[in-house]
């Protein structure tokens, strides 16, 4: 469901996302009573502290610019024992829709054993299956043609899970692609280092008008989900919403129980086209990704960036 009411119209009414996310949109002050709704995904309450309880993301001081309030974890791109997709979508109604490539190589002089793992949102295992790779060789599975991700497709017919890659022996790399051929859409990156690239914080661009038509979904791979009910389990996460001139939006509390999670950005920003999100996990640590999409014309997939592990 795409939110398109303003942020007056919406504060103090709570709503609900088709498929894995439901918000509960509350008045932007402290004080403001309601109920968020409760969803198989993601549950996103909106909070009110005043933005200046919150510290800035960035403050503008004249033709300068204030670092962030913790140092920029940097990634070194390097062969991994143990590597994960955050997130993969099969659409089973159809042999042209949606899917997930997964692509393993072998950078070693030498044969590497290893092994691929599949699992449901709820990280549920689905299957697993063992590869050995000579020097070079490269293994390319289309998720598609794995029976156990089809078996597990929803009601309406979508597969949704992760995908763990390990190397028993030497390290390997790897590549997802996410392709959606009816949409003309097509995005990948190397996976996430199950090992390097786990993060408490992360900061990612959303781009919701212009060229970018179709907007921006977060996947989200989360190491310690709280549980979806806000009533009774402690929150997974916050979100913070700035806008391109370093003003500080909105900001939701999030509950769920999924390990696997996409998240539209357009559910959360409501109105504001371009500008960053802050997600902070309370508990434990987790990998983000964002896909910029332009219907028909281009997709576009690129990781967070971490900024604190603590």
């Amino acid at each position: 469901m795409q939110l398109r009411a303003s942020k007056r119209a919406v504060r103090g009414r709570p709503f609900a996302s088709a498929g894995a996310v439901a918000l509960a949109s509350l008045a932007w002050f402290a004080g403001a009573a309601g109920s968020p709704a409760v969803g198989g995904g993601l549950v996103l309450q909106r909070v009110g502290p005043a933005p200046a309880q919150i510290p800035p993301l960035l403050r503008r001081r004249a033709s300068s610019v204030a670092p962030p309030d913790a140092p920029l974890a940097i990634k070194d791109d390097l062969p991994s024992t143990r590597w994960v997709v955050p997130r993969f979508t099969v659409d089973t109604r159809s042999p042209t829709g949606e899917t997930t490539l997964v692509a393993v190589r072998n950078p070693n002089p030498f044969t590497v054993n290893g092994g691929i793992v599949y699992f449901s949102v709820h990280s549920a295992e689905l299957m697993r299956k063992g590869f050995e790779l000579a020097s070079k060789e490269i293994l390319t599975v289309n998720l598609r043609d794995v029976p156990a991700v089809v078996d597990a497709a929803d009601p309406d017919g979508l597969a949704r899970g992760w995908v763990r890659v390990t190397s028993a022996t030497h390290p390997v790399t790897g590549d997802f692609f996410q392709v959606d051929p009816g949409q003309d859409f097509a995005s990948g990156m190397r996976m996430f280092d199950l090992e390097r690239e786990l993060c408490r914080k992360w900061e990612v661009r959303f781009l919701q008008g212009g060229p970018f038509s179709s907007g921006t979904v977060i996947d989200l791979l989360i190491t310690n989900p709280q549980g979806a009910d806000p009533q009774r389990d402690p929150r997974t996460l916050i979100i913070d919403v700035w806008d391109e001139d370093a003003t500080r939006v909105a900001t939701y509390f999030g509950w769920t129980d999924q390990t696997s999670l996409e998240l539209r950005a357009d559910e959360v920003v409501l109105g504001v086209p371009f500008g960053v999100l802050r997600i902070e996990f309370a508990v434990g640590y987790a990998q983000v990704a964002a896909t910029y999409r332009a219907e028909g014309r281009y997709s576009v997939g690129i990781k967070g960036l971490c900024v604190s592990f603590d």
